[in-house]
């Protein structure tokens, strides 16, 4: 994949969706829509027990946010790595479609977690190395781990990107 790839408000629907409120220290309560809400059934690695999230699509445009619906104080910035990184790409597997109940690879959106500056000085990165990826139709996510390649986990990111 080496394009940018829908995103979760790019697929509308005409059926009222029901809402439901979670706890986000980040954005405090937030009412949700069911659309909104993507499984990952392995979890994320270091939060395996974190299976549910909300997708929150970002005020910029490349950007959104993954807030977890059993820990509240746990969100990650999200960033898609194609407007990001020029020459930025990933293979999907059989497998990888087939884990995440699409037809074809096409149906996958990819995003980096981006890890913000803690100080002054410090620039924000982006784990290009485990890109995340999202069938936002089937509501179902997976982190994908690459091996020795050319991207890295701590990849430069230009404030511009997220800001």
């Amino acid at each position: 994949l080496t394009h940018r790839l829908p995103q979760m408000n790019d697929m509308q629907s005409d059926v009222t969706m029901r809402m439901t409120t979670i706890q986000s220290e980040l954005f405090g309560p937030l009412a949700v829509a069911d659309d909104a809400f993507v499984d990952f059934p392995a979890g994320i690695p270091g939060f395996p027990t974190c299976q549910r999230w909300v997708f929150i699509t970002g005020a910029k445009q490349g950007t959104a946010w993954l807030q977890s619906v059993d820990r509240s104080g746990l969100a990650f910035l999200l960033v898609d790595p194609f407007l990001a990184f020029e020459g930025y790409s990933v293979e999907l597997s059989d497998s990888d479609v087939r884990r995440l109940d699409a037809g074809q690879p096409n149906e996958v959106a990819v995003y980096a977690i981006v890890t913000l500056p803690g100080r002054p000085g410090e620039h924000a990165t982006a784990n290009l190395q485990g890109p995340l990826l999202l069938n936002h139709g089937r509501r179902r996510g997976m982190q994908l781990v690459l091996g020795d390649g050319p991207w890295g986990i701590r990849e430069s990111l230009p404030v511009t990107k997220i800001a």
